[in-house]
C-alpha cells in the first residue's frame, strides 16, 4: 500500500542533542514522508533552535506535559493516512517506512517490526524481532512483547478511533492504546528492523513501584465490556507476569531503607497500591516482607 502517506511525529523533552540524528533518519528513508512533524514538549534546551535548522519539518512547542499528550499533539496536527512517532533520542532504520506500509492493509489497525538496541553512539548492543502469536490482543494482555514504540505504524483512523494516547498515564501508554486497538483492529507484525532505540544515560528512568501499578492498571482495565475464557485466561498470565517481573525489582530497590522509617512507610504505601488490583499474591507477599522486618 505505497500510495497511501505517512507522517512522521517526532517527539522531544530536552533531547535536542539527538534530535538531530532522529530528523536526518526520517530524512534517509526510501520513501518520503508526507510531512515530519517535531512536537516540543516544553523543553529547556535548545530543541527549538535545532528544529529551526530544518524547513521542511514543522515544529509544534506545548507545554509540558508528558509524552502521551505530545504525541496527542502530534497526531491532531498531522495528515497522513499513517502515523509513526519517534521519540527524539531514537531512529528510524533505513527501509523503516517502506516495511510498515508494505504490511499494511485497509482494516489494520497497526503495524509492527523489530528493532535495535544501540548505545549513544548508534552502535549496535543487539537486535529485536517479532515473534509469531497466534492472537495479537492475547499475547498483549500477557506482556509487551511489542518493546518499542517506535517499531509501530498506526493507521490513523483506528488511533483517533480508540481516542489516542491516555494522557492521564506518564508510563505504559504504549501498552494501553496496543491493547484498545488491538481489541478491535486487526494487528500485524513483519521481520524488518524498522527503528532503534537508543541507550544513555539521560532515559527516562523508571519507578518500579509506579510501573507495576501502572501496568496493572492498563491490564484490569481491560476487564470491561467482557472478555472471553482464553481472554480473561490471557489477563491473569499477564497480571502474574508483571508481578513477577516488578516485585523482585521493588525488593531490591528497596533493601537499603527496610530498616528504616521511610522504608516502612514506602512499603505501606505500596501496600495500599497494590489492594486495588491484587487480593492475594502481592498483597500477601508485601505484607510477609513487612512482617520480616518488623520482627528484626
Amino acid at each position: 500500500m505505497s500510495e497511501c502517506s505517512v507522517s512522521v511525529v517526532i517527539t522531544c523533552y530536552n533531547h535536542a542533542k539527538f534530535l538531530p540524528d532522529a530528523v536526518r533518519s526520517v530524512a534517509a528513508q526510501m520513501i518520503a514522508a508526507r510531512e515530519v512533524i517535531i512536537v516540543d514538549d516544553g523543553s529547556t534546551d535548545e530543541t527549538a533552535d535545532v528544529a529551526a535548522g530544518y524547513d521542511w519539518v514543522r515544529y509544534l512547542w506545548k507545554p509540558n506535559g508528558g509524552l502521551s499528550s505530545a504525541r496527542n499533539a502530534g497526531l491532531a496536527a498531522s495528515t497522513g493516512d499513517y502515523i509513526v512517532f519517534l521519540d527524539a533520542d531514537d531512529i528510524l532504520l533505513p527501509g523503516g517506512l517502506q516495511a510498515g506500509l508494505d504490511c499494511v492493509t485497509p482494516t489494520t489497525g497497526f503495524v509492527y517490526g523489530g528493532y535495535h538496541v544501540v548505545d549513544e553512539h548508534l552502535s549496535t548492543i543487539w537486535e529485536i524481532a517479532p515473534r509469531p502469536v497466534e492472537d495479537e490482543y492475547e499475547a498483549l494482555l500477557t506482556g509487551n512483547h511489542i518493546g518499542m514504540h517506535g517499531a509501530v505504524m498506526y493507521r490513523r483512523a483506528a488511533l483517533n478511533a480508540v481516542g489516542g494516547f491516555n494522557p492521564a498515564l506518564d508510563s505504559c501508554e504504549d501498552l494501553d492504546v496496543y491493547l484498545r486497538i488491538a481489541r478491535k483492529h486487526p494487528v500485524r507484525s513483519h521481520q524488518h528492523a524498522v527503528a532503534a532505540y537508543r541507550r544513555h544515560g539521560s532515559n527516562m528512568s523508571s519507578n518500579n513501584a509506579r510501573m507495576l501499578s501502572l501496568t496493572l492498571h492498563v491490564l484490569t482495565a481491560q476487564q470491561s465490556g467482557g472478555l472471553t475464557g482464553k481472554q480473561r485466561a490471557a489477563l491473569s498470565e499477564g497480571i502474574y507476569n508483571a508481578q513477577r517481573y516488578y516485585l523482585p525489582l521493588l525488593w531490591k530497590q528497596l533493601i537499603p531503607q527496610m530498616r528504616t522509617a521511610r522504608g516502612a512507610r514506602i512499603l505501606l504505601r505500596m501496600l495500599g497500591q497494590c489492594a486495588a488490583w491484587s487480593p492475594t499474591t502481592a498483597r500477601v507477599a508485601l505484607r510477609r516482607q513487612l512482617s520480616k522486618f518488623k520482627k528484626a
